[in-house]
């Protein structure tokens, strides 16, 4: 976010939450981590100064489940070992990959 006056923010909120963590970038920009959340809050810093009264928006969105639009090569021996790529959409951020609901050794 930017701004000015942000030396000696002591805290960020999105909303009534505070941030999951920030760091104060300079005078004018801090880089924050969003807490968990729905719908559009404002965000909001404290300094020793006071609070923030501009009325800045942040809008939460759902994230979007992965696709697998491809799988190649898309045959391997049955005691398994072959190396695949896959390919598809929303991977970002992904904590498994599973062939017929048995997790991949590595991805």
């Amino acid at each position: 976010m930017t701004g000015v006056g942000f030396t000696g923010a002591f805290l960020v909120r999105f909303g009534t939450k505070p941030a999951a963590s920030f760091t104060v970038n300079s005078d004018t920009q801090i880089t924050a981590v969003t807490p968990s959340g729905t719908g559009t809050v404002n965000v909001i810093v404290t300094s020793d100064q006071g609070n923030s009264t501009q009325q800045v928006p942040f809008t939460y969105v759902s994230a979007s489940q992965p696709t697998v639009t491809s799988v190649s090569p898309s045959q391997g021996p049955t005691v398994g070992g072959t190396s695949v790529t896959l390919t598809g959409t929303n991977f970002t951020g992904a904590t498994a990959v599973r062939f017929d609901g048995v997790n991949a050794p590595s991805f």
